[in-house]
């Protein structure tokens, strides 16, 4: 990446976290969210867990869900049965998602 690009990019993320109310930290793990690949949890075919953070979304809405107090969501497996999955963060703050 050359100079100018990397200028005018760094100059883009800074507009969009002041447009957003987000920092540019926040505006990169948004992206990189986004960007990355979620792969469907084993046995539970209406999940997807994200490869980078550990989130878990449904697979159908996009919706990701959210974890009870002890840091859990629940499943449904193929079967019906109730499955419940840590979901890790992995250190990247998501809430503002």
């Amino acid at each position: 990446m050359n100079d100018d690009l990397r200028k005018e990019l760094k100059q883009q993320l800074n507009q969009l976290s002041i447009t957003y109310e987000f920092s540019v930290e926040q505006l990169v793990a948004f992206f990189q969210l986004v960007l990355s690949d979620w792969r469907t949890v084993e046995n539970c075919p209406n999940y997807e867990i994200h490869s980078v953070t550990n989130v878990i979304r449904n697979r159908k809405t996009h919706r990701i869900l959210k974890p009870n107090n002890c840091g859990h969501v629940r499943l449904k497996t193929k079967e019906g049965l109730d499955y419940f999955l840590k979901q890790g963060v992995g250190g990247l703050d998501v809430s503002y998602l």
